[in-house]
């Protein structure tokens, strides 16, 4: 009989570049390890490129399986666990419901609200969904709420499922203490709920009428690119590969992602990973992993754009010593959540998943 016990199967949404790094990375730690993805075609805001380099590890496009080639799928591959990414995809669903007798963990980002549509929501997803998991694993501290009010066993769940690829910004550091020009990098899609246009609006507004010595650089696409402001010292250098982001944010002062709502956002630990002091949002949940208000950045309360220029005032006028320390705190913080942690709760994982076969 074949042994099937290292065998992990992933259900995933888009893939990216960390994601597939992190799998890498385990299958470099573990030599018996193998990993299959099944993942949803490549979303054109976020083209990313990918360089496979493990046999143990196969990428499969969802359009590629429907239900009786997936079953075919499961019967000759056979793996002993499943990591499903979200509840969205109606056919990783059904599939999670008809295959019981697998150990399953579901990985989500969406952040718990205190409301009554959660509250009803998450009782409503428990009876549809949740129950037919074993875990959760999560980015962080706000999903891992989301997941005991859905009844997961806490020792059941991990958090650190998004980790940015170290290996990409981890010997790119170059800390820039001369601020007599103040470089502010953004790295997200331009879309309503990162606050664009409003927020290069009114940084530019702000600029102007102070005649500050300030260049904004936004790193992404969106709908609402054409609405942004076109002048002198602000770049939209559109979307960038994440193997040559690092030199980008190296070459800044501070990183700001103004999101109305962001479950996670990867690219705060891609800026933290290059020691940039960080603005963030109140509702970015990854401010609480890599942003100690006061001693790497300042938190914002979201929309409010008067306090994302006071904070960014903040970070221009402290001393080079004071702006070394913030630097030095978000590579601290930043190494915190890093590929071997990751790795080891994938073994970890599959540990619980053979405790259970037998």
């Amino acid at each position: 009989m074949r042994d099937t016990s290292k065998r992990v199967l992933f259900l995933a949404r888009e893939l990216s570049g960390y994601f597939l790094s992190c799998i890498e990375f385990a299958l470099s730690e573990n030599v018996d390890l193998q990993v299959q993805i099944i993942y949803w075609p490549v979303n054109n805001e976020a083209p990313f490129e990918f360089e496979i380099s493990k046999k143990r590890l196969r990428l499969i496009p969802v359009e590629q399986m429907n239900d009786d080639a997936f079953a075919l799928f499961i019967a000759q591959w056979q793996p002993s666990l499943w990591i499903v990414s979200g509840w969205a995809d109606r056919r990783y669903m059904r599939w999670t419901k008809k295959f019981k007798k697998v150990y399953k963990i579901v990985a989500f980002d969406t952040q718990w609200r205190n409301t009554l549509t959660f509250h009803l929501g998450a009782k409503w997803l428990y009876l549809k969904s949740m129950r037919f998991f074993q875990g959760a694993w999560v980015p962080g501290h706000r999903q891992v709420i989301l997941a005991r009010k859905f009844g997961f066993n806490p020792q059941l769940i991990k958090q650190g499922y998004y980790v940015a690829d170290e290996s990409l910004f981890q010997h790119l550091i170059e800390i820039n203490v001369d601020r007599s020009i103040l470089r502010i990098v953004f790295v997200n899609r331009i879309v309503s709920e990162k606050g664009f246009p409003e927020v290069i609006s009114a940084l530019a507004e702000h600029i102007t009428q102070n005649r500050l010595n300030w260049r904004i650089t936004v790193v992404g696409t969106g709908p609402k690119l054409a609405d942004c402001p076109r002048l002198d010292g602000i770049d939209y250098l559109g979307f960038i590969q994440p193997r040559d982001l690092a030199a980008i944010l190296n070459q800044h002062h501070v990183y700001v992602l103004s999101s109305l709502y962001e479950p996670w956002g990867v690219s705060v630990h891609e800026a933290a990973m290059c020691a940039l002091p960080l603005i963030l949002s109140n509702a970015v949940g990854a401010s609480d992993a890599f942003l100690e208000h006061g001693e790497n950045g300042f938190v914002f309360p979201h929309g409010d754009f008067i306090s994302l220029i006071q904070s960014i005032e903040h970070i221009n006028q402290l001393s080079d010593e004071q702006y070394r320390l913030f630097s030095a705190r978000s590579l601290t913080l930043a190494s915190q959540v890093n590929q071997r942690i990751w790795a080891g709760q994938l073994v970890d994982w599959l540990k619980l998943s053979e405790s259970c076969a037998v």
